[in-house]
């Protein structure tokens, strides 16, 4: 029977490594805790921010959802952003973004210069607005449009393709979000997959 030989270096470069992976681990998911909790104490202040102007004045609130389900829906929000983050790889801000609902119509003003169908939108001064019909509670699909605009959000302040011209700017945008929309929808296991159109004036400028 051969005597066993331990190489002590070897164990402790092992140990070592096994420490420094748990210890990554455990920074991450306090770093992750951390944004959670600027991101829980200072929701109140982007969902109660008084907009001048724009869609005050043909747009419901999301807490119209109930007031039982406005800290679940602020939950989702922060979830949703999260997840956003980790896949497209933008930093997450310190104040979420405001969320409203609104008919079909307005949805439609505020995502095309132009008449067009659109289910949500997000503008830069106004946050996100979603088409009365879309629930992000019921089913991916839904959920996974709240996320492409949270990515359009999460663009806008990490500025990201700020310097290009408005068409190519709008077109990496999108084609970003999608992207993102369907590897969460991939995530999720949903069979569902999007695609971007691109717009009339933007398929002229580019040729």
């Amino acid at each position: 029977m051969m005597p066993l030989v331990l190489n002590f270096p070897s164990v402790n470069l092992v140990m070592i490594g096994a420490s420094l992976t748990q210890l990554m681990s455990i920074l991450s998911r306090l770093r992750r805790f951390l944004c959670l909790s600027i991101l829980i104490a200072v929701s109140g202040i982007a969902q109660s921010e008084t907009v001048s102007g724009g869609w005050s004045n043909t747009i419901d609130v999301i807490n119209s959802y109930s007031a039982e389900n406005a800290l679940t829906y602020d939950a989702l929000v922060q979830e949703l952003v999260f997840q956003a983050s980790e896949i497209t790889g933008l930093s997450v801000p310190l104040v979420l973004p405001r969320v409203v609902h609104a008919d079909s119509e307005t949805v439609s003003r505020y995502a095309c210069s132009s008449k067009c169908r659109a289910l949500a939108a997000y503008h830069p001064h106004h946050g996100i607005v979603l088409d009365h019909s879309i629930d992000p509670f019921s089913n991916h699909l839904a959920r996974s449009i709240l996320l492409h605009e949270i990515v359009h959000y999460l663009q806008d302040k990490n500025k990201f393709y700020a310097h290009s011209s408005d068409c190519a700017r709008w077109f990496k945008r999108e084609e970003h979000a999608y992207a993102a929309q369907n590897n969460f929808l991939k995530k999720v296991h949903s069979t569902t997959r999007v695609s971007m159109s691109l717009s009339k004036s933007c398929r002229t400028n580019n040729g």
